[in-house]
């Protein structure tokens, strides 16, 4: 008999074997025959695994999931073959079921990696949601505009900050719809970069969106090089510069050197002297008769 062929029978011999003493134990039986019914399952997880590692050669990169319909076609492909092969099938030539054999160890030995790749592309994933709808649509609007800020003046015209708004029925006067779950919000300078807005410290707990004028993170300021959306960091930002260093105040202001109007004083009814009473002529005794 020819050398390979005693080797096969010997690994025939020892993997038989080996199941008898597995089930030679209650325990060991009842766990062969549950991995016995996961096998279908197993082809399936093999042949997606094969397609992961074709993904990887063809160099479209770690591709787990299908992303269009002839990859979604190759998985399926490889999943059906694994699965025939699994049942004893589609194996004309001699060489092929060590070559299936092969093919599994090499699976066993991959799909550590497979999976990894696979939670690693979902948390990006995911990732990319939760940043893209960090920053809504405005909850404030101008015209049909999104406000993503608000300056305040005084009377006199000079700028105030940390402006604390409120509507009319008490609540925070956000430009976000959502305060709490925002991260900052996007607006566009002059040169068309885009900048983002951040709320103000100030208020914890995402509160600080009606505190103004809100704080920038410029567009040089954005980091783009692991996130393709950029991120925009609190310790980045910056006051935002007000519109107008000075705007028209609301009370005339006098000129330098002017002194400032004094209001004359009102006008008092001048006082009138008392009357004077005169005393009245007083009547005389009567004249009394002599007797």
């Amino acid at each position: 008999m020819p050398r390979r062929g005693r080797l096969r029978i010997r690994i025939g011999e020892a993997r038989a074997g080996a199941v008898r003493r597995i089930r030679s134990s209650i325990a060991g039986e009842a766990l062969l025959d549950f991995l016995l019914v996961l096998r279908p399952g197993w082809w399936v997880l093999r042949g997606w695994v094969v397609y992961a590692v074709v993904a990887v050669l063809a160099g479209g990169g770690i591709s787990t999931v299908p992303t269009d319909p002839l990859r979604w076609v190759m998985l399926a492909a490889f999943v059906i073959l694994s699965v025939q092969w699994g049942r004893g099938r589609w194996l004309p030539w001699r060489w092929l079921p060590r070559f299936r054999t092969l093919v599994s160890v090499c699976a066993v030995l991959v799909l550590p990696i497979v999976l990894l790749a696979t939670a690693h592309n979902a948390g990006a994933q995911n990732s990319a949601y939760v940043d893209y709808n960090s920053a809504p649509t405005p909850g404030l609007m101008q015209n049909g505009q999104g406000v993503t800020n608000v300056f305040a003046y005084d009377a006199d015209g000079q700028p105030l900050t940390d402006v604390q708004l409120f509507d009319q029925d008490g609540c925070a006067l956000n430009v976000v719809n959502d305060p709490v779950n925002t991260n900052y919000l996007t607006q566009f300078d002059a040169a068309g970069d885009k900048d983002m807005v951040v709320p103000s410290l100030l208020v914890p707990g995402g509160g600080g969106w009606n505190v103004f004028p809100l704080r920038l993170v410029t567009s040089d300021d954005v980091d783009y090089t692991y996130d393709h959306l950029g991120q925009a960091y609190q310790a980045d930002a910056a006051p935002a510069p007000f519109p107008f260093a000075q705007v028209r105040p609301l009370v005339e202001l006098p000129a330098v050197g002017e002194p400032s109007p004094t209001p004359a004083p009102a006008l008092s009814p001048e006082p009138t002297a008392a009357p004077t009473l005169s005393p009245g002529p007083t009547a005389s005794a009567a004249p009394t008769a002599e007797q």
